[in-house]
């Protein structure tokens, strides 16, 4: 008889446990302020790499502080540019582990083609966040940065005598980015 009670709880237990849902170990924290992010990928303006510092984060929001965004095609164009953005997270599962970030900014920065450009533009980002830890997270960002006002400079060297000068600064070219990368 106890042997047929010790059989029947051990194969009670294993068929539960073979069956269970996993359940995750740690519980992703949602409040958690990550300090760096790191993201390459391609713009509009070519390759580009962006650094994110203290990403704040609170229950239902989110602050990106600090966001310096850098892109180049090697040949003829760089654009610089700082931002801040603010958004709110959507979680997709209750140990919080996957998110989407939805968020608008501002920024402002210079861009160098025949001509440079300094510029304020509204930002808009949508994010997939994955937990790889408590303190590690994957990410794939994908964003626009459309003008508010921009100014070209002028060069003495391309000032023409009727005032005008050489280059198109006419029109500004929108900043359209996806990049993959980590934060911490």
């Amino acid at each position: 008889m106890k042997n047929r009670i010790l059989a029947f709880f051990i194969v009670s237990v294993l068929s539960f446990s073979l069956f269970a849902e996993d359940e995750p170990i740690i519980r992703y924290s949602h409040e958690k302020t990550e300090w760096f992010a790191f993201a390459l990928g391609g713009s509009t303006y070519g390759a580009t790499a962006n650094f994110a510092f203290a990403t704040v984060r609170w229950k239902y929001f989110f602050w990106e502080m600090i966001s310096i965004q850098g892109a180049c095609n090697f040949y003829d164009s760089l654009s610089i540019k700082g931002k801040s953005v603010v958004g709110v997270p959507i979680f997709l599962n209750w140990y919080k582990k996957d998110e989407i970030r939805i968020g608008a900014g501002f920024g402002t920065g210079i861009n160098i083609f025949n001509t440079t450009i300094s510029f304020y533009e509204a930002v808009a980002e949508i994010s997939f966040i994955n937990h790889l830890s408590y303190d590690r997270a994957f990410q794939l960002r994908i964003g626009v940065g459309l003008p508010i006002s921009y100014k070209a400079f002028i060069e003495s060297d391309c000032a023409k005598p009727d005032g005008t000068y050489c280059g198109d600064t006419s029109r500004y070219i929108p900043d359209i980015y996806i990049l993959l990368g980590l934060r911490f």
